[in-house]
């Protein structure tokens, strides 16, 4: 499970990014889910996601 990061503030010690899986497992997913800084995003999506940030980086 990805989390996205839609914050505009930040939590010491936690990156204000899209966090990885190993990411998520450390810091805790309900907790960082509670804080409204991230959001979960599915796999289809972030498959999708991934798909098209090659395609932009092909483009460059």
């Amino acid at each position: 499970m990805l989390l996205k990061f839609v914050g505009k503030s930040w939590i010491p010690n936690i990156p204000a990014r899209d966090l990885t899986d190993e990411e998520v497992k450390k810091f805790g997913e309900e907790y960082l889910v509670k804080t409204g800084l991230y959001i979960r995003v599915k796999e289809e999506s972030r498959a999708k996601a991934d798909e098209i940030n090659l395609k932009v980086e092909k483009e460059k």
